[in-house]
């Protein structure tokens, strides 16, 4: 089944945005936004521009309330964006620690299920496919992605052999863990990969004791 974040929500060390302080969260969001424009000549300093970039993006999340939450949403987007294409075109040049990319690869995996729940589902997709990207080598990420190539709703967004292939390199990262093998399962049913996807199912079962899950039978 898909993994849902725990934590990584925010990009750094730092705790996402509260919502309390209206006028706060504004200055700050005009501090990030001068950083990011006086320095936007700066080709060493495109790092700190995009994670500038992302902060904007959690401060106009945390702005948006009840009433004016769809509104808000867009100009949030657009700076998550912002920061995303910043790193992009740094290719390489993007801080070679793995500290570091994982905290981008975190920052989308939440932003991609968040989107997600929203049924922006080719939102969440882009995300999903650069969590991925930034942190290869993470199980639950190729999972997550794979499960919603799998499972989407929306049948436009499904790609069932792409997601056999993520969900294989997640249980090849981590062999042990019962969800991923279900996730396999899944999509290899979804592909037509019938005895392949029984026999993935079944050793989901057996990695949880053979209680038999629920998610397994369901696909069984």
């Amino acid at each position: 089944a898909a993994t849902v974040p725990r934590e990584g929500r925010t990009l750094g060390k730092t705790a996402p945005p509260a919502t309390g302080d209206f006028p706060f969260l504004r200055k700050a969001a005009d501090f990030y936004r001068a950083f990011a424009e006086q320095n936007r000549d700066d080709p060493n300093s495109r790092w700190q521009i995009g994670k500038a970039w992302w902060r904007i993006g959690e401060i106009r999340t945390a702005l948006g309330d009840d009433n004016k939450g769809e509104l808000a949403r867009e100009p949030a987007e657009q700076a998550y964006q912002t920061a995303l294409t910043i790193w992009q075109t740094m290719g390489n040049e993007l801080p070679g620690d793995a500290e570091t990319r994982q905290q981008v690869a975190s920052a989308c995996n939440w932003r991609a299920y968040a989107s997600y729940r929203r049924k922006e589902f080719a939102k969440a997709l882009q995300y999903y496919h650069r969590a991925v990207q930034f942190d290869p080598g993470n199980a639950a990420f190729h999972n997550s992605l794979a499960w919603a190539l799998a499972m989407c709703p929306d049948p436009e967004f499904r790609n069932p052999q792409q997601a056999v292939d993520l969900a294989a390199k997640a249980v090849r990262l981590h062999p042990g863990h019962m969800g991923f093998w279900n996730t396999l399962g899944v999509a290899q049913y979804r592909a037509g990969q019938w005895d392949a996807a029984i026999e993935s199912l079944h050793k989901s079962d057996a990695l949880e004791g053979g209680k038999g899950s629920s998610f397994n039978g369901f696909s069984l």
